[in-house]
């Protein structure tokens, strides 16, 4: 790949792409630490093919400041772990949702991955969030069907507040949407935000969002009840919103 790359640039060329087989989750994860991003799921005719590319030019911020994606893999499960450890029931719930029991275990994020992270098939995609090769949040979706061509986009956390505020929360949404829309070719994708989250809200709203409902005291925390708004996007609405980029 280093050899190629070298090539690639000397010709001014603007990438690369390569595909793989989409079942064999180490190869995709390997393509992915190398920097090549998710594009598409191809039907070979006797097995599916991961579609991936990696641009020179383009750039989603300033480059010391550029997050990418990863699939989780059991190696992380520690770091997740650790970060969980020091947050409160209510900060955990903030991020993870009410799907995920407090305290998380080892147990329940390894049955999560079981079968997580097969583009072509799995009804969900676990990623951990990477800055300068290290592991600094995570993001997944969820509920794909394939059938009436949606997903939910959940459990968005960066785990440290020092790292906050540094846009890239919006960049973890518009590669979560870039995934759903493009490389798994869906047509609405959605995410749930609790009503006090008005940052993560703003977040969404950037990214094309709509709010499309709101469903009173969703969970009980402690011995309060959290409202949840519901919010989604549309194809259409996502291309359109890129314009505005």
């Amino acid at each position: 790949l280093e050899s190629a790359e070298r090539v690639v640039k000397q010709r001014g060329k603007k990438g690369l792409r390569l595909d793989c087989v989409a079942h064999n989750r180490k190869l995709n994860h390997f393509y992915q630490m190398q920097g090549f991003r998710l594009m598409g799921v191809s039907d070979m005719g006797t097995r599916y093919a991961s579609l991936y590319q990696k641009s020179y030019s383009e750039a989603i911020s300033e480059p010391g400041e550029r997050i990418q994606l990863a699939f989780l893999q059991k190696e992380d499960i520690p770091v997740l772990l650790e970060w969980v450890r020091h947050q409160t029931e209510q900060e955990f719930v903030q991020w993870a949702g009410a799907t995920w029991p407090f305290p998380l275990t080892e147990d329940q994020l390894l049955a999560e991955l079981e079968q997580a992270n097969l583009p072509a098939q799995s009804d969900r995609l676990l990623f951990k969030v990477l800055h300068d090769g290290n592991m600094v949040g995570h993001m997944g979706l969820f509920r794909i069907d394939r059938q009436h061509e949606s997903a939910r986009i959940g459990k968005v956390l960066i785990a440290s507040p020092q790292d906050r505020g540094k846009g890239w929360g919006q960049q973890i949404i518009r590669e979560a949407l870039r995934i759903g829309f493009e490389a798994l070719n869906l047509h609405r994708m959605t995410l749930g935000v609790y009503d006090f989250n008005r940052r993560a809200m703003d977040v969404y709203t950037g990214a094309g969002f709509q709010r499309e409902g709101t469903m009173r005291d969703q969970v009980k925390v402690g011995d309060q009840f959290w409202t949840l708004h519901e919010m989604g996007i549309l194809r259409n609405e996502w291309q359109e919103s890129l314009k505005d980029c």
